[in-house]
């Protein structure tokens, strides 16, 4: 939460529920900690053309709610989490099934970016009025061709523009296209 999306100390530990000294603590302790592992394979880049037509396949599932589509760029075994809930879904069909459930993303889109080097989304949602305003970042892992994981964080609109990403958005979702 400090290294990747920005919290301060203070966000951090009303998030996760501790002290702030315990947050700085746990911090130095991790930095250290990966500091002396060695370097873990590279994750693919958006870059990266089969990686940037999944990604692009999975906005276009996400945005039309499409189900079917959802499941066949996600990981047999994906899992999706929603900082600062400490909740986690897994698996593709628990996840697709979650999405089927509600319709709190209708009419959502989502906008690339990168997110500590690594495929991201804004996701945006309507306010009513016809425009999209930001809702949360979206971090997204792709392991052997297919998304792995996805990790919503809530409370965090108030960061896009650290990402790059506009401030609003006009108009209603509309499904992205292969070039």
């Amino acid at each position: 939460m400090r290294d990747v999306l920005g919290y301060s100390a203070k966000e951090t530990a009303i998030v996760l529920d501790i002290t702030v000294p315990a947050t700085t603590s746990a911090l130095q302790r991790a930095r250290a900690t990966l500091s002396s592992l060695p370097a873990a394979e590279a994750l693919p880049q958006p870059d990266d053309l089969p990686t940037r037509r999944l990604l692009d396949r999975y906005v276009a599932a996400f945005e039309a709610h499409d189900y079917d589509a959802l499941v066949s760029v996600l990981h047999e075994d994906a899992a999706s989490a929603m900082p600062p809930f400490s909740w986690l879904v897994c698996g593709r069909a628990n996840i697709a099934a979650l999405m089927a459930a509600s319709d709190a993303c209708a009419g959502a889109r989502l906008v690339p970016c990168s997110l500590n080097g690594a495929p991201g989304f804004g996701q945006y949602r309507p306010d009513g009025g016809g425009r999209l305003v930001p809702f949360a970042l979206v971090a997204v892992e792709v392991q052997k061709g297919l998304i792995s994981t996805v990790v919503t964080f809530l409370e965090s609109a108030h960061r896009f523009a650290e990402f790059g990403l506009p401030p609003v958005l006009d108009g209603p979702a509309s499904p992205s296209t292969d070039e």
